[in-house]
């Protein structure tokens, strides 16, 4: 089997999303519409969420139940340097944080600025809620968004033959681990990816 379309980037499957409800934890469904699916993230659309279990349901994107990263950038308070400090991702937020100089090796309290985190992580890009379609493969986490999503990796995890022709900085394919494109790992990934297929026709079909 070959594989092509190679261009195509995560967020080119973003418009519909299934993910666990943060009230209930059961399938929700997230759908969006985007004025460009060719970004490397989501930048002008409409999104909205509906759980099919509690009816929980959202149309403001202000709202973010995802990972943050803090970012500090300042001058420090004892030396003068310049200080560029990034935390880990995280959920809790505060106002300010300690940083340490690597001039002077002193450490303060400073204010910063919090972004949601978007990298590479299995939650949705517009809530941040988790998705429904992850699994664990040892150390590491498979996850899709949908249908057309995961049915994109099957088939290229199951090629034999892929194609990198055009293929940008931003395209799913250019961003995914090696443990996913290495070959030793390909029946281990068809395999969850069928599991996680069968799993969610199963609790959508019994909506």
């Amino acid at each position: 089997m070959e594989h092509s379309n190679s261009k195509v980037s995560t967020n080119y499957f973003s418009e519909k999303i299934y993910v666990k409800c943060p009230k209930c934890l059961q399938l929700g469904i997230i759908t969006a519409s985007l004025k460009n699916k060719n970004l490397a993230i989501p930048l002008e659309y409409k999104a909205q969420y509906n759980c099919t279990n509690c009816q929980y349901s959202l149309k403001e994107t202000n709202v973010w139940f995802g990972l943050y990263v803090g970012k500090i950038l300042r001058t420090c308070k004892s030396c003068g340097s310049n200080l560029h400090f990034l935390t880990k991702p995280t959920k809790e937020t505060k106002q300010q944080l300690l940083g340490t100089c690597e001039t002077c090796k002193k450490e303060n309290e400073y204010e910063i600025t919090w972004k949601k985190y978007l990298k590479n992580h299995p939650n949705d890009p517009y809530f941040g809620m988790d998705l429904w379609l992850q699994t664990a493969i040892k150390s590491n986490v498979l996850w899709a968004y949908n249908l057309e999503h995961l049915d994109f990796l099957k088939e290229y995890v199951g090629a034999k033959i892929r194609d990198g022709k055009n293929r940008h900085k931003y395209s799913l394919i250019t961003n995914l681990p090696n443990w996913i494109k290495s070959a030793k790992n390909r029946d281990l990934i068809i395999k969850k990816l069928s599991i996680l297929e069968s799993d969610l026709l199963k609790n959508y079909s019994n909506k």
